[in-house]
């Protein structure tokens, strides 16, 4: 699975929980929910940032590819 993958189906079951905890009626549950949504928000923010490495990497593929 590649990393747009991987980062939709966090995005997809943070959604599907958020809308969990709109049916539950108590509010320790609803809060547990919640920082669940907001964990699984992060995971797939910090998936989705580049990296500096492969960034290089790609950098100099790009490079070699121009024959530079």
């Amino acid at each position: 699975m590649n990393q747009k993958h991987v980062v939709a189906d966090l995005l997809e079951k943070a959604n599907k929980y958020q809308n969990f905890a709109r049916w539950v009626g108590d509010r320790e549950t609803i809060q547990r929910i919640l920082a669940l949504v907001e964990e699984l928000k992060q995971r797939a923010r910090s998936i989705a940032r580049p990296n500096e490495e492969k960034i290089r990497k790609r950098a100099g593929e790009i490079w070699e590819e121009n024959n530079r």
